[in-house]
């Protein structure tokens, strides 16, 4: 499996497994949840709250001092409740991120063909363009001029098209890589503007590098599995030369999970 998918696998596990915890956690929580209103001398007075099931009338019981733990777990209780909905929709995001970037694994492709087949992906990747055409001293870095009032995030020298693009710039500038923000390329007939392009010090190839939006737009989804399939018909694949990342409404990419992926793969 690439190592941009099992970064994002990864991360999916440890959310479901939190997931889990939570939901377990609520079960066996107190019954109930904390209210607060403030009394006719405006000190505000906390309450342990309940709803009678039967009646639908809520039943209310002061919290006071030596109701301190229970007020504690219910405090806890309620920050559950707030994350599940959240876990649950990023999770779902995740999957369909890894979905969407299944790894690429010619020998694997090649084995399940079998007998009479070996060494067919290495005669067939001599038919599409390669990559390592490209030179890193004639990349120009923004050439893209789509929406181009869609650039509002600004960091590390330039303007982004969004506050994760702008962390992904940080952090490249931060571990003083070389990277190109959305330049111009073409392999051919094949015209495309990556997000970043990075010269990795380790060996001197370019890296490129994709933010995927919301995946669960349908739209937006179809468009990256289209931009994908150009990416490995010309040489940049996930696993070895694309580095992916995503994020979605409450699950935003975080500024410690670029640092494991430049770490991963730069340093």
């Amino acid at each position: 499996m690439a190592e941009s998918v099992k970064l994002i696998y990864k991360e999916l596990q440890f959310r479901r497994e939190l997931l889990r915890q939570y939901e377990s956690w609520i079960k066996g929580a107190p019954a109930g949840y904390i209210s607060i209103r403030t009394t006719r001398s405006g000190n505000p007075r906390k309450y342990h709250s309940s709803k009678d099931i039967s009646t639908g009338r809520v039943k209310r019981k002061n919290l006071n001092v030596e109701d301190e733990k229970l007020f504690s777990l219910l405090k806890l209780k309620a920050y559950a409740l707030a994350c599940v909905p959240i876990l649950r929709k990023s999770i779902r995001s995740l999957e369909r991120c890894v979905d969407a970037c299944a790894a690429f694994e010619p020998e694997q492709i090649e084995r399940q063909l079998g007998k009479g087949y070996e060494g067919i992906c290495l005669q067939f990747q001599k038919l599409v363009p390669q990559a390592e055409n490209v030179n890193w001293k004639t990349i120009t870095e923004r050439q893209n001029s789509s929406f181009p009032e869609r650039l509002i995030y600004e960091a590390a020298g330039g303007m982004y098209r969004s506050k994760s693009e702008m962390i992904i710039a940080m952090q490249l500038a931060r571990f003083e890589l070389p990277f190109k923000y959305e330049p111009s390329i073409e392999f051919g007939s094949f015209h495309f503007c990556p997000d970043f392009v990075i010269l990795n010090p380790l060996d001197g190839e370019l890296i490129y590098w994709e933010h995927l939006g919301l995946l669960s737009k349908e739209e937006y989804r179809r468009s990256t599995e289209r931009k994908l399939e150009m990416y490995h018909d010309n040489g940049i694949r996930p696993g070895d030369n694309l580095i992916l990342t995503c994020d979605g409404d409450g699950a935003p990419l975080s500024a410690l999970k670029i640092e494991r992926v430049i770490r991963a793969h730069f340093l």
